[in-house]
């Protein structure tokens, strides 16, 4: 946790204007354009697990281009564009995972590597496009969903599946709202979880990902959702509010020096946990203390939703996210 006393909430005087972060102000990443294609059928037909195909696209080799924040996030964001419908994705330093029902696939990975390598200015940074391997039955995508899960674990890329920033198995778990279609996909594929409630989805699918040598045998707790006070996070380093914000909304941090809706989801985040520091936060947003406090009392009433997630479960804000955070905010109130 980042210690600094100047970024370490203290109790709030008053609450000017109690207003609750809105959600659906963080951007939605996920959406696709006209032209994409669509999620699964509109009236919600079980989707066979022999129509599903795992892809691998990999980097050239001792090419590791998402090594660096900002770089997979932008990767991470066409990923989502593209197939918002996926059942998962995960993105690892050098290589991309996709199980997917759609066809033609190649066509559009082929253009997703065109976008990344002229984003990178870089040619020559992909191998040739695998064949996809075929899903044979329900046990079968099981498993690959679960190898491909565990795939940053197994890596010793983090300790939890919950931790990998760059992995739908976040949506699924309620983390991001960024490709909203996971978990309703992954109720078309598997019809063991086809009348489930959400929550017992996740503890059971939880139970069996988190169940391996590479994070626990016996598997680790499911991420839960709880209501909280206002001033529970009294004592919470701004950083890790700026990390939640950014591990729901994969965004990089910079984009807290832009008129976005990731600063104001970060404002109205501090804002509703009390804190008033109006000069530390103008500082870091790199704007005055007046569109600080305007943005604080914006008449809009909502839950903090994926963000209050992140902020609750530490494992959805650890390691390179918070890592992130800190190296920007370390950098804005030190000019």
């Amino acid at each position: 946790m980042f210690t600094q006393k100047s970024l370490v909430l203290g109790r709030p005087a008053s609450a000017p204007g109690d207003r609750r972060f809105i959600a659906k102000g963080v951007e939605q990443v996920g959406r696709p354009t006209d032209g994409q294609q669509t999620l699964a059928p509109s009236n919600d037909s079980p989707i066979a697990p022999n129509q599903f195909s795992h892809w691998i696209i990999r980097t050239a080799q001792n090419q590791f281009p998402f090594s660096a924040y900002a770089d997979a996030a932008f990767a991470w964001q066409q990923v989502l564009n593209l197939f918002p419908d996926a059942l998962v994705a995960v993105l690892m330093p050098n290589h991309l995972h996709l199980i997917t029902h759609r066809r033609q696939v190649a066509k559009q990975l082929s253009g997703l590597m065109g976008v990344i390598s002229r984003h990178q200015k870089q040619s020559g940074l992909w191998q040739r496009i695998a064949e996809p391997q075929s899903i044979q039955d329900g046990r079968h995508l099981k498993r690959t969903l679960r190898y491909v899960y565990l795939n940053p674990c197994r890596s010793e890329l983090c300790g939890d599946p919950l931790e990998w920033q760059w992995s739908t198995y976040r949506n699924v778990m309620r983390a991001s709202g960024s490709s909203t279609g996971s978990l309703r996909m992954l109720k078309l594929a598997l019809p063991e979880f086809a009348r489930k409630p959400e929550s017992a989805i996740i503890r059971q699918l939880h139970h069996y990902v988190s169940s391996d040598p590479s994070v626990k045998v016996t598997g680790t707790e499911a991420p839960r959702l709880r209501e909280f006070d206002r001033g529970e996070f009294l004592t919470v380093a701004v950083v890790e509010f700026l990390a939640a914000v950014m591990a729901a909304t994969h965004a990089d941090a910079k984009a807290l020096l832009e008129k976005s809706a990731t600063r104001r989801a970060f404002l109205r985040l501090c804002h509703f946990h009390g804190h008033f520091d109006t000069q530390l936060l103008a500082k870091i947003c790199g704007i005055t203390d007046r569109s600080v406090r305007r943005v604080m009392l914006m008449p809009e009433e909502a839950t903090l939703g994926e963000i209050k997630i992140c902020l609750a479960e530490k494992r959805f804000r650890s390691g390179l996210v918070e890592a992130e955070a800190l190296r920007f905010i370390r950098s804005r109130v030190s000019e």
